[in-house]
């Protein structure tokens, strides 16, 4: 009877193995997990409770070990190094690209911040280490990475050769995945006469197409084409005639009227460290006597000036939703933003932000967006600058700081 080494049995079953799993390595990848859990879900009890007990900050050490704790710590402690390199990977995406995503809100104000997240291929698992195959587990191609799962595969081709417009015909296939992805995401041209964004429609394509793939992975069924591109086109359609009903021409406000009952005033503004640049927004609500309601204030880390700016008017405009008030006048002190938001169609601009306010502005028929001097704004630029230093958490202020008062006499003067 001929002995066969442990190495030939854990080999997969088409490379002539028993596809045994080897214990080291899945207890290390249960390990991964926790540790993922412990830097990601902060909230959860149990995740609470070790970070308390073992004095782990907001930050990610270098190393967790202590000489005075439970097993499960010090096995931890031991795969640490592991699970700090791959969270810290060089990401292929450019900042333009990167920037885009960031920009682009939560799908409501009560899904909470991003999360760290993995988005692994076969060529990224080998590279760390995961597996031994980088080869394509749909279509057996010899390396699967990004680009072949969304774009290159013969499934995904199949995808594109359905909806691809005439305008991205030429260099959709020949080009990196930098230039695809930011060329694509920037592309607001209409797909269909129902009218349609292409940016809309390739971003929910690579979801469904990413989702597929891990589909047929994990339980072994996948979707038709037909599935993909209707429900994709399904989702775009509805999301736009949403939108569509009177944006059809430019974005123009209501018409004020000569007096409103129950009137308030929003002021907002944004603010960028220069050394960091670090982002923050702030606004303040006032009544029609210039006396506080509420104030606000939200770290951004790193964004664009004008991303600020607009990151200001969204978050108060979703609080005063959230209060039910009707009349509503926004001041503000940048034409560049105020022209953007007024002059832009819904399916033209940009910016996600701009979109999400002027959806709030078209079903509030009574909020009008007015242009103001900066002189006339102190109060919201100090409660911006006061969130540079602050958490990434929306705060709300149903009272003015001491800092704020003598600048909230000043604006109710020049107002």
């Amino acid at each position: 009877m001929s002995l066969v080494g442990l190495d030939s049995i854990c080999q997969p079953k088409w490379c002539g193995g028993l596809g045994l799993k080897r214990l080291r390595d899945q207890n290390i990848s249960f390990l991964l997990k926790l540790g993922f859990n412990i830097v990601s879900n902060k909230d959860v009890l149990w995740v609470r409770v070790l970070r308390s007990k073992y004095h782990l900050k907001e930050g990610l050490p270098d190393y967790i070990a202590q000489n005075r704790s439970s097993f499960l710590w010090r096995s931890l402690s031991k795969v640490w190094p592991l699970l700090r390199e791959n969270l810290f990977w060089s990401v292929w995406l450019s900042d333009d690209v990167i920037q885009l995503i960031k920009g682009i809100p939560p799908p409501n104000p009560f899904t909470g911040p991003d999360k760290i997240s993995w988005l692994l291929s076969n060529v990224e698992r080998v590279r760390r280490g995961l597996t031994v195959d980088p080869s394509s587990t749909i279509c057996g191609f010899h390396s699967e990475d990004i680009l072949h799962i969304l774009r290159d595969c013969d499934v995904a081709k199949d995808v594109w050769n359905q909806v691809i417009p005439g305008n991205c015909l030429s260099n959709f296939f020949s080009n990196n995945s930098q230039g695809w992805l930011l060329g694509n995401l920037q592309n607001n041209s209409m797909v269909h006469e129902e009218g349609s964004s292409w940016a809309c429609l390739f971003g929910l394509l690579i979801w469904r197409l990413w989702k597929n793939r891990n589909l047929f992975i994990f339980q072994g069924r996948s979707w038709s084409l037909r599935e993909i591109v209707q429900v994709s086109l399904s989702w775009v359609n509805q999301l736009f005639s949403a939108l569509r009903a009177d944006f059809k021409g430019n974005f123009k406000p209501p018409v004020e009227k000569e007096s409103f009952e129950d009137l308030i005033f929003l002021n907002t503004d944004g603010a960028v460290q220069l050394g960091s640049r670090n982002a923050a927004a702030g606004g303040v609500v006032r009544d029609a006597n210039g006396d506080w309601i509420f104030g606000y204030n939200r770290c951004l880390e790193k964004c664009s000036i004008f991303n600020a700016e607009l990151w200001g008017i969204l978050e108060g405009l979703r609080l005063i939703q959230q209060r039910g008030h009707d009349e509503v006048i926004i001041k503000y002190d940048s034409f560049e933003v105020v022209k953007a938001i007024l002059e832009s169609t819904s399916t033209e601009a940009n910016s996600a932000l701009i979109r999400r306010m002027q959806s709030i502005l078209f079903q509030e028929k009574r909020w009008l967006l007015r242009y103001i001097s900066r002189d006339q704004n102190q109060v919201t630029d100090c409660l911006a600058k006061q969130a540079l230093i602050g958490t990434d958490n929306l705060q709300v202020f149903d009272a003015p700081h001491s800092m704020t008062c003598t600048l909230m006499e000043l604006d109710k003067n020049k107002n």
